[in-house]
Parts: structure tokens; sequence; C-alpha cells
């Protein structure tokens, strides 16, 4: 189902600046351009975040028409969750012209209904192999929502200490693969059809809205140990784990919970909007 090139143009690809590389950037992972209480933010992952800390990189963003901005970004004030285990970062990023991502369509049961297994999602990444030279060119990776535990029950996943982490979230199948960390993932919530006409009876068919809904932030593909005939294909050690078609996603509402810390709605008080960042040809 046809979802809309907007959903698109907020995708950001957070990297190195390299002359020689495809539109002059060495991509090491993704973003998005999200708004917020008036302001705006760049969202990643802590993970991804943590590969640049204070240290110069770039971020490369669409413009709604034309070609893409290379934006150099250094001494960047990362915000995140007091939980580790949270992998998410944002910093604040009013970059003017670029599309962002509205504040009302963050996902809700509220606003967007229910929510389950089933319901069609859509994570806009990078895809290594062909990142874009004049502008970024988001792969959409499609699946669905495959696994929502209840209150209490985690999902476990593997850290870079090479132990294991149990963290709150949900299970999508796709296929997305290194690099679309910090994507974000859109739901189309479904809704009950009441019939063709109106004097016919709820038919009881499920239909997906037209309006899809920020789901989350893509932290990672899941990767387990390979079965005998995969590990043959992809000629893997006993040892090795692959990945396996399915992703973890952190909630919509754990953003939500970090851009409502104390310290950014200070600032959103104060109409404080610091420029993290300069453009440069």
């Amino acid at each position: 189902m046809f979802v809309g090139d907007s959903i698109q143009d907020v995708v950001a690809f957070l990297g190195w600046r390299d002359p020689t590389a495809a539109g002059g950037i060495q991509c090491e992972g993704t973003g998005f351009l999200l708004h917020y209480g008036g302001h705006g933010y760049l969202v990643t992952v802590r993970h991804v975040a943590d590969k640049f800390d204070r240290d110069p990189f770039v971020v490369r963003i669409n413009r709604h028409r034309g070609k893409a901005l290379l934006l150099d970004a250094d001494n960047v004030q990362w915000y995140y969750p007091s939980d580790k285990l949270i992998d998410l970062a944002i910093t604040p990023a009013d970059f003017g012209e670029p599309l962002y991502f509205p504040e009302k369509h963050i996902y809700s049961p509220r606003e967007h209904g229910t929510i389950g297994i089933g319901d069609i999602c859509y994570t806009a990444g990078l895809f290594h192999f062909i990142a874009g030279h004049t502008r970024n060119l988001p792969f959409l990776f499609t699946g669905h929502i495959a696994l929502m535990p209840p209150p209490g029950e985690k999902i476990p996943v593997g850290n870079e200490a090479g132990g294991i982490d149990h963290v709150e979230g949900y299970l999508i199948e796709n296929n997305a693969i290194s690099g679309a960390s910090g994507s974000p993932v859109f739901v189309r919530p479904s809704y009950r059809s009441t019939g063709l006409r109106k004097d016919e009876p709820d038919s009881g068919l499920l239909m997906g809205q037209d309006q899809i809904a920020l789901l989350g932030v893509y932290q990672a593909a899941w990767f387990l140990p390979p079965d005998a005939a995969r590990r043959e294909a992809v000629k893997a050690k006993t040892s090795d784990v692959v990945p396996v078609g399915i992703g973890v996603v952190i909630p919509a509402q754990k953003l939500v919970d970090l851009l409502e810390i104390e310290t950014l709605r200070q600032m959103r008080a104060k109409a404080l909007k610091p420029k993290i960042v300069s453009a440069k040809p």
C-alpha cells in the first residue's frame, strides 16, 4: 500500500564527512526529524549517538525540494533516558526548511485507536548499499507487528559486551539490516468495518486506516544462532549469529517520556533553539 513520499523526507543519515563517498558522507546510522512542543528534534538511538559522542560528525537531511543538505555537527549535547536499557537519544535541532514528522501523529491509543499483532508497519532507514548521491534514499522495509509483550514481559536483546539485556519493546517482522538503527517505524492501525451500506450490520472485517502513526524507533535487527541450513547458506560459523527477519522497536511512548524530561521542557518554555550544525556544500 502506498504510504507517501513525505515519510522518507523526515529521515536523516548520520555519519562521517568523506569526500570520496556518495553524497560526501560515510553513513553510520539513521535518525529522523520530529516536531514536538513547537521545537524540532533529531531522534536516533543511543548506540548510534555514542559513535559520535561530542566528536564532529555530519547529518544529511533532505530539503523539501532539491538536493540534500550536508550539515556539520560538533560538540552535540545528546539527551538520553535515565534507564540505560532504553536505546534512545535526541538533541534539539531546528533546521528550518526540511520536513519534520508532526507530533500529532505519534501513536497514542486515544488518537489512533488500537494496534496489535498483524498490523502493518513500515521502517524507513538507511540501506548501506544505496544511500543516494544528491538526496537521502531511505529504504522502506515493510512488515507487521509480530509480538507485543504484556506489561512485565521483556524482550531479550544481545549487547556489545556479549551478554543479554531484557528490554521493553515490540518485535516486528521485517528485513532491515545494519544501518537502520534509529529509523522511524510507522504503523497503520486497523479499524473494524461497519459494512458497505448504512443498513448493513458490522461485518467484523478489520481494515487498515488511511493515516499512519509513529509506532516507535527501530533499535536493531534481532539476531539468533542460525540453523544448519541457514548457516550453510551464509557460510556462518557455529558460534555466529545472524539476522532472522525480525526487528526490535522502542515504543513511541518511551520517546515521548524522553521529550518530557524537565531539561527539555524548560528549554521549550524559554523558547531556546540551539543550533547544533552548520550547513556546508
